[in-house]
């Protein structure tokens, strides 16, 4: 690559989501893209930013670029090169593949420790692109989990960018934390394809972000499965998940389940589409929105999609929009509960259900950042 073309002047190049872009009604380009990034100088990770990862699997990039001696590569794991050209690419895709640095391919064969995809950003006004391919061989199983989080002041950006081939009868469990505090803005992209018999589970804890959109893309084979889940916890910010399941081959199941959490001047946007495409007979599809809005600024877009072009199938889609109970609130204060205690109280079992979904070791983790959240409502 030659030298860095001024960001503002490779933007003049992309084609970019339009103001008719019906997936991008809510949620502008512009709103990430509002001032120019530059790529930072390789830089490496401090004990601080490792501290609450695991230290025998984990992989570290720092601002995009892979931190090979804060690293430990598992066992059973292998790792290749990944060239991410396509020429065909537009928007943020075709932004991430001119950036990305030390984009890699991770192949699952057998039997693998769970492993830690560590991201920092350091702010400063840069531009980290980072991309991945996993891929998990039939019948063998994986477990990732993925965390952005960041040290230093000022804007930054975040592309990241994960391909998944989930083989035959193969399992993969994918949990991504978004941690970025401070002035940071975040793209993020799945796109899955799941084999005959196989498993995809996603969840997404959007944590903390000035502006953050989140895309999740699942293409089902037959007979397979995937649950999506995600919670947002947005505080004078803007969180946008966009899912799309595609039910490509008869008998696949998929579930969604997101919920948010919206207080001061925050906007919450969902976009759950399924598909069924024709001759995919017995497919069971439902998805469920919920956002409790705790100021009267807050606003919630949920627009929850059924397409369905075959016969013989189960689908259900629902959103609920609210505030807390007042009456729940009231009984609880009546048996004792401070205000501030009883909130908590029913805004952490809100929330509940999705951190269900979260491995038994990062749950604590999840937890800690709702009632740090909740401190401020």
């Amino acid at each position: 690559m030659g030298p860095v073309t001024a960001l503002d002047e490779v933007l003049g190049t992309l084609e970019l989501p339009g103001r008719k872009d019906e997936a991008w009604k809510y949620t502008r380009p512009a709103q990430l893209l509002d001032q120019s990034f530059t790529p930072a100088e390789t830089t490496r990770a401090e004990p601080e930013d490792l501290e609450r990862f695991d230290p025998d699997a984990r992989l570290v990039w720092v601002d995009g670029a892979l931190d090979r001696p804060a690293s430990r590569w598992p066992s059973g794991l292998v790792v290749e090169d990944l060239r991410p050209e396509e020429p065909s690419a537009v928007g943020f895709d075709a932004l991430n593949r001119l950036y990305a640095r030390d984009a890699i391919r991770l192949v699952f064969r057998g039997s693998v420790p769970p492993l830690s995809l560590v991201h920092v950003s350091t702010g400063g006004g840069h531009l980290a692109a980072v991309r991945r391919e996993i891929v998990i061989e039939d019948g063998a199983r994986a477990d990732v989990r993925e965390h952005y989080v960041r040290r230093g002041e000022g804007a930054g950006l975040v592309t990241a960018f994960t391909d998944v081939q989930v083989g035959a009868g193969g399992g993969f469990t994918h949990v991504r934390v978004l941690d970025e505090q401070g002035d940071a803005r975040h793209f993020g992209a799945v796109r899955a394809t799941v084999a005959d018999g196989g498993r995809f589970d996603c969840t997404v804890a959007s944590l903390a972000a000035r502006v953050a959109r989140v895309e999740l893309q699942v293409t089902l084979a037959s007979a397979a499965s995937t649950t999506l889940s995600g919670l947002s916890l947005i505080r004078d910010a803007h969180v946008d998940h966009h899912v799309t399941i595609d039910h490509a081959s008869p008998r696949a199941t998929s579930r969604q389940r997101f919920r948010a959490l919206l207080d001061g001047q925050a906007r919450s946007v969902f976009t759950g589409r399924v598909i069924v495409r024709p001759g995919a007979a017995g497919t069971d599809a439902a998805q469920v929105h919920r956002a409790l809005v705790l100021s009267d600024e807050g606003v919630v877009n949920a627009r929850p999609q059924l397409e369905i072009h075959a016969d013989d199938v189960k689908c259900a889609h629902g959103a609920a929009i609210g505030s807390l109970d007042e009456e729940a609130l009231f009984y609880l204060r009546q048996r004792g509960l401070d205000p501030l205690a009883a909130r908590a109280l029913l805004t952490e079992a809100f929330a509940a259900e999705i951190v269900a979904d979260v491995p038994e070791d990062l749950r604590e983790r999840v937890v800690g950042s709702i009632r740090r959240w909740l401190e401020h409502a």
